[in-house]
């Protein structure tokens, strides 16, 4: 071979060396490196409508209000138009439902979500006097949300959902002679008080007005007079008062003096009226209460 041939393949030799090597070399770092996956797609499907929250408070002896929160989620590709949407409550003490229609007219980007909030009042009817064996404790109420949407494929949706939930019954203050103290026993006469207690069993303050009233035990009626001036009760409180009483032994009876004497309890009627205002509205109430009370003595 000639040497002019051999001179001038070897640069063409050792180009190609050189070039096969930084092939490997490439290969090899691709070989050790981690290939990262696609991203994976972002999800779609059709919107949804989902009840999220309610809560419910008694602000009166007729009137409870209610938050209540829908979720709205758009999870398509596409803009959703939240045309128009309906409610509808039923419960409390009211026979007929409430309703309301009402047009926003919002979009929800895709993949987005749109709170839907509710502020209602559910009306309760006039109060009742607090009796645990006549009354329900508490009473039960739905509410059933539906939201027109139109998708940006120009389909439209009529999207549903439902809640139901109960509140506590408001009652009216609630009177009882919890207990009855003796405070001395004289020649003629027994020395005693009898404790009356006033108690706001509702989520809410309640001013009370008292009026006279009877307390009654052995058959006979013994006092009537009223608790000394109005007070406040806030929820769940309650009040107490001492009041004084004495009794002639002549006039009582044997019956009246044995219990007074002897007995642990005694059985009591207390009746009478009042007045209780949650608020701007007084309600005037009578009541009358069957107990037993407990005899304390020196």
């Amino acid at each position: 071979m000639p040497a002019d041939y051999i001179a001038m393949k070897s640069p063409i030799v050792y180009s190609a060396g050189l070039l096969l090597m930084s092939l490997l070399l490439l290969c090899t770092g691709c070989a050790s490196q981690e290939i990262p996956e696609p991203a994976p797609l972002p999800q779609t499907g059709p919107p949804t409508l989902e009840h999220r929250s309610t809560e419910a408070e008694v602000v009166s002896f007729e009137t409870a209000e209610l938050r209540a929160e829908f979720l709205l989620r758009n999870p398509g590709g596409f803009p959703l138009r939240l045309e128009h949407y309906h409610y509808s409550l039923e419960g409390g003490l009211s026979s007929a439902p409430q309703s309301e229609h009402r047009e926003p007219g919002l979009s929800i980007a895709p993949g987005g979500e749109k709170v839907i909030e509710l502020n209602l009042e559910l009306p309760l009817g006039a109060p009742q006097p607090a009796d645990p064996e006549a009354l329900q404790p508490e009473l039960e109420f739905s509410l059933t949300l539906e939201a027109q949407v139109s998708e940006g494929s120009g389909e439209r949706r009529l999207l549903s959902a439902s809640a139901v939930g109960s509140i506590q019954r408001p009652e009216l203050p609630q009177v009882s002679v919890p207990e009855v103290i003796i405070r001395q026993f004289e020649t003629r006469i027994i020395r005693l008080e009898y404790v009356v207690e006033v108690r706001n069993p509702n989520s809410f303050a309640v001013r009370y007005t008292p009026q006279p009233h009877e307390f009654s035990f052995a058959g006979k009626p013994w006092v009537r007079e009223a608790l000394p001036g109005e007070f406040r009760l806030e929820a769940g409180d309650s009040r107490s008062f001492a009041m004084p009483l004495q009794i002639n032994y002549m006039q009582a009876g044997r019956r009246t003096v044995d219990i007074l004497i002897g007995d642990k309890s005694m059985e009591y009627v207390l009746t009478g009226q009042a007045e209780a205002s949650p608020g701007e509205q007084t309600y005037s109430f009578s009541f009358e209460r069957s107990g037993t009370a407990k005899i304390i003595r020196p």
